[in-house]
């Protein structure tokens, strides 16, 4: 997941003052979309039968991701 220097992956999903695009795209991702470049963070498995859910594996350690994210006011 790409982040700036210095923060973690747990905090970049989190964050609301910085951000990425975050896409699906199915076959090959492209290495830029409009002059800017992509990098392939993950993967859409079925996890399982009951439903979609996001985690996030960080070597052999899987974290649940479901919660987080940023949810702007309305």
């Amino acid at each position: 997941i790409p982040c700036r220097d210095g923060v973690a992956w747990t905090r970049a999903i989190a964050d609301g003052e910085d951000y990425e695009l975050c896409f699906t795209a199915s076959g090959d991702v492209p290495e830029h979309v409009g002059g800017v470049a992509v990098t392939a963070i993950g993967r859409v498995v079925t996890l399982s039968e009951d439903g979609a859910g996001v985690v996030v594996r960080d070597g052999d350690t899987v974290w649940n991701a479901q919660d987080q994210g940023w949810q702007h006011e309305s």
